[in-house]
């Protein structure tokens, strides 16, 4: 780990990493939408999520801070969009 907001190799590659997964998972869940898959959708969603939280944390442990200090608390609740609605 670096000091505090000191970039080098190590952390542009593993930023590099995380981004690579990012992208990757957002690549699923625009397969699913197109496919009209909803559980694979969700499911997809969720995974993008973590993605972007691990990718978030880690420039935190950085020192590379973005969003503040409570910003996963800005997430909205992915397991509340698995709720259905009575016809």
């Amino acid at each position: 780990m670096t000091t505090d907001g000191v970039i080098d190799d190590h952390v542009l590659a593993r930023y590099r990493e995380l981004l690579d997964q990012e992208d990757a998972a957002f690549n699923e869940v625009e397969h699913a939408f197109e496919d009209g898959d909803r559980v694979h959708f969700e499911n997809d969603l969720a995974l993008w999520r973590k993605a972007i939280e691990a990718k978030i944390s880690y420039l935190e442990k950085c020192g590379l801070s973005l969003l503040g200090p409570n910003w996963a608390d800005t997430l909205p609740d992915l397991g509340r969009s698995k709720q259905t609605t009575a016809v």
